[in-house]
């Protein structure tokens, strides 16, 4: 299994040519949102899940494809409604930060917007959340 990790992080940067030395100082905020006490789904577990399917693919993209997954759950409130938006809206701040294309932060927006829908996935996914996150991975990957 991938650990959801320091080193899975890093890796996922410098495949996205960002100095590491400078963004590993997200590391932290990013570990406590999905270490919270209320993260019961939401936390590191449910990330190494994502990304142990995620290297079974074939992905053009497979940096930015990481990276959505790393921001896609980053904001979780149960009593609002807007949680992939403002997850999507921390990711592209980080990226543009952190200097990925703008192009680039358009497809990571729009892969993180695409977690808010629920669809049927693959029946190698039978956790319904797991299903919900990755049908819209799948479909916007696909469109990379």
């Amino acid at each position: 299994m991938t650990n959801a990790d320091i080193k899975y992080w890093a890796d996922t940067l410098r495949g996205l040519r960002i100095d590491t030395s400078a963004a590993q100082n997200y590391w932290q905020p990013l570990e406590s949102a999905y270490t919270g006490p209320d993260r019961h789904y939401h936390n590191l577990d449910h990330l190494s899940t994502m990304f142990g399917i995620l290297e079974s693919l074939a992905l053009e993209h497979p940096y930015l494809v990481r990276l959505a997954v790393w921001f896609h759950d980053l904001i979780y409130d149960i009593h609002r409604k807007d949680n992939e938006a403002k997850s999507a809206e921390a990711a592209v701040a980080f990226a543009g930060q952190y200097g990925i294309p703008e192009a680039d932060q358009l497809t990571l927006e729009a892969l993180i917007m695409s977690t808010a829908g629920h669809h049927p996935f693959y029946s190698y996914c039978p956790n319904h959340s797991l299903r919900k996150d990755f049908t819209g991975f799948a479909k916007a990957a696909r469109r990379l």
